[in-house]
């Protein structure tokens, strides 16, 4: 193709008629309005193209809107169940320290150590706990002599079962299941 020429339109071209052999030649003046046609064919496209561009950006905007507001949304609701999940689980882990304490599943020895790990270091110590719970504390101590010197158990009826509290010089350590309970329910809602 020798005479082959390129032309760049700036817009779409809804329609072309080749013409085969035309010999006639195309004035300036035919070339200058066609060429100021499709410019501003051009600007026109522009123009209706920046308003499409107002209108995306205003939508844009509003599903930014949108989305922050289903996020707050999303976070409030997630924060109120986790509250009352916390609230639940504490309710579930009562019900269940309960249970157990009526049904004398539990180790006064293990309640008493965890309270010993808070007291501070020294010779006597007095220990406070419900006369059901005497026997088991009493052979317990018989098989650790040691212990044995640094305690005193005494029977105490205002104490609860499966609960202690420990008398040190430097003062008073209670180990009481709702108020363990209590603290677990704090720190869960600290979490939140």
């Amino acid at each position: 193709m020798p005479d082959e020429k390129i032309i760049t339109v700036p817009r779409k071209i809804a329609a072309v008629t080749i013409m085969n052999s035309y010999q006639g030649n195309v004035s300036n003046a035919a070339a200058t309005d066609t060429a100021s046609a499709l410019t501003g064919g051009a600007g026109q496209g522009l123009q209706a193209g920046n308003g499409q561009n107002a209108e995306c950006d205003r939508f844009y905007g509003l599903l930014e809107d949108l989305t922050e507001k289903i996020n707050q949304y999303y976070h409030d609701i997630l924060c109120q169940s986790g509250n009352q999940i916390a609230k639940l689980a504490v309710e579930i882990a009562r019900k269940i320290l309960h249970y157990k304490v009526e049904q004398k599943d539990y180790q006064i020895e293990s309640i008493i150590e965890q309270a010993l790990k808070s007291a501070p270091v020294q010779q006597q110590i007095v220990v406070h706990l419900n006369p059901q719970d005497m026997p088991s504390c009493q052979k317990w101590l018989s098989d650790n002599q040691q212990l044995a010197e640094q305690i005193k158990l005494v029977p105490d009826i205002s104490i609860g079962p499966a609960e202690c509290t420990l008398e040190t010089s430097k003062g008073i350590i209670r180990s009481a299941i709702e108020e363990q309970l209590e603290k677990i329910g704090k720190a869960l809602e600290k979490v939140q």
